[in-house]
């Protein structure tokens, strides 16, 4: 009888222990969180191209403190979307590394 609660014993701490490796999901399973939000910035001159992603929405500030803002849309795992500026322009913006392309300007993240 020892034996059989130690083999359910045994039993429930595996499926424990399977349980929690199963309901975690892995942070480089490429679905995790969105690589575009925060800080980029694109020297020029004497000053810096600003583009801030939030959750759908950008901005980006000129040296000069032009602004302009517009949306986007980030699909789980991708690295590359497309942006629309409130005037109607379209503009597609890819990630490599700490890099982002948006136009002709590279951007790093800060």
């Amino acid at each position: 009888m020892k034996n059989l609660f130690k083999i359910f014993g045994i039993i429930a701490l595996v499926a424990v222990i399977g349980f929690s490796v199963t309901g975690c999901p892995a942070d480089d399973d490429g679905g995790g969180s969105n690589p575009f939000i925060g800080t980029w910035r694109s020297p020029d001159g004497g000053g810096y191209y600003v583009l801030v992603f939030t959750e759908s929405s950008f901005t980006i500030t000129s040296p000069t403190g032009n602004v302009e803002r517009g949306i986007y849309t980030w699909l789980s795992g991708e690295t590359s979307t497309e942006m629309l500026l409130n005037d109607g322009r379209r503009f597609n913006v890819s990630i490599s590394g700490n890099s982002l392309s948006f136009g002709s300007r590279t951007y790093t993240k800060s």
